[in-house]
């Protein structure tokens, strides 16, 4: 029996698995159990060596990574799985992560960028590395003070690593005409934000864009934060805007959910609601205490759920959620909660 974390390299670069192998072996906890250079190798060798973690290349000749991981998903091979995406292949990598991939690596484009692929790839096992199960965590709103509003202005979403997966089951429960505002900070880098705010407005029925500087909020409108920039609101409840500023990092993020969050406490009190998903890390902590002081109610996606058990455990822990809940169940609170009802 052994605890490592098993790991396949699917890509048809011989250059590229050499070094994703080398990289893997040097890392302790880690078994390269294989490597496949093309998608129908790799499935065979999924259900033959059982691996743990998958990283796939999204640009293959014959079966390509996005085939490859639709095939994954229909036949039942839950594996944790970082795609590599090559320079510009930008919008096949944000197709992916909505079809279920847990993460993704842009591949270096020299021999002197592999030092940085081996930090990443270290970070990666580090964040899907098997480890015991937790204790399931539960908490309810009778467990916790209930919020001291009923009265719902705006809704702030904080996510991470899982979110583009997680998203749409959460705001595909949202009406067109939902009253508020919703604001998310998904941690991706510029242009991936611009191309998953597309994505999601074609499979949701209330509108969803990438947020604009200096743009007035509206009920029935969803703003994914730019990759590389904070968003904030300033104005008032009557007359709110959007900040975009690229301060110092929080939390090692640009945007961050903290920054958000701290933001729309000094605005609306305790008339927000705050969701905290899928992510590794704690981001979003920070700014839901702030909310908290104001009275305001806190969702938190469930464990079971959660690509990463990172950002909405340490909200749970921190006895801050007031509902503990899979992603769609958590739009359905958010549609109900921003229409006065169920508080």
């Amino acid at each position: 029996m052994t605890n490592k974390l098993k790991v396949l390299v699917v890509d048809d670069s011989a250059v590229f698995r050499r070094a994703l192998s080398r990289a893997f072996t040097d890392l302790p906890g880690v078994e390269l159990v294989g490597c496949a250079n093309e998608g129908s190798e790799a499935l065979q060798k999924i259900r033959t060596l059982a691996p743990d973690l998958v990283t796939l290349d999204l640009e293959m000749p014959g079966m390509d990574g996005l085939t490859t991981l639709r095939l994954m998903r229909e036949q039942g091979f839950n594996k944790k799985v970082v795609v590599l995406s090559a320079l510009g292949g930008e919008r096949r990598t944000v197709e992916a992560l909505c079809l279920g991939a847990d993460d993704f690596i842009q591949k270096p484009n020299s021999a002197n960028a592999m030092e940085t692929l081996r930090q990443v790839l270290e970070k990666a096992v580090e964040q899907f590395a098997t480890r015991r199960p937790l204790a399931p965590v539960r908490t309810s709103v009778s467990r916790l003070a209930p919020p001291q509003t009923k009265h719902i202005e705006i809704v702030v979403i904080g996510v991470s690593t899982g979110g583009p997966n997680a998203l749409p089951e959460a705001l595909s429960q949202l009406p067109a005409n939902l009253p508020v505002p919703v604001l998310v900070v998904q941690h991706m880098p510029a242009t991936f934000t611009r191309l998953l705010a597309e994505r999601l407005n074609s499979k949701c029925t209330i509108n969803i864009s990438e947020a604009v500087d200096q743009e007035p909020l509206r009920p029935g409108q969803v703003y994914i934060a730019p990759g590389d920039f904070h968003m904030e609101v300033t104005g008032n409840p009557r007359a709110a805007k959007i900040h975009l500023q690229q301060g110092p990092h929080e939390n090692g993020c640009r945007p961050a959910a903290d920054v958000l969050f701290r933001s729309v406490a000094k605005i609306y009190g305790g008339r927000c609601l705050s969701v905290v998903m899928t992510g590794m890390g704690r981001d979003g902590l920070e700014g839901v205490k702030a909310l908290s002081a104001h009275g305001a109610h806190c969702l938190a996606q469930d464990q079971e759920s959660c690509a990463v058990w990172g950002m909405p455990r340490f909200i749970v822990e921190n006895r801050l959620a007031h509902e503990v809940l899979p992603p769609a169940e958590l739009g359905r609170r958010i549609a109900e909660l921003a229409a006065g009802k169920g508080i």
